[in-house]
């Protein structure tokens, strides 16, 4: 699957998050760092999951987990 821009920036967002703050964001963080709607970000984390660029468990705020990196 070839990634979006938006799905880039996404998976950038939450490496740098999770590196300066030990856990991932929040889907409301993501939303406000891109200027998107949740719905939006929900979106994207659920395609990106699954071509296996990240993974989530369920019921955890802080939960996306990238797999693999953005080319």
């Amino acid at each position: 699957m070839e990634l979006t821009e938006r799905q880039r920036q996404i998976l950038r967002f939450i490496a740098d998050y999770k590196a300066r703050h030990g856990s991932a964001p929040t889907l409301r963080e993501i939303a406000e760092h891109l200027k998107i709607y949740i719905r939006g970000v929900q979106y994207h984390l659920d395609r990106l999951e699954r071509a296996g660029y990240l993974t989530r468990p369920r019921k955890r705020s802080r939960s996306p987990s990238p797999t693999r990196s953005p080319t």
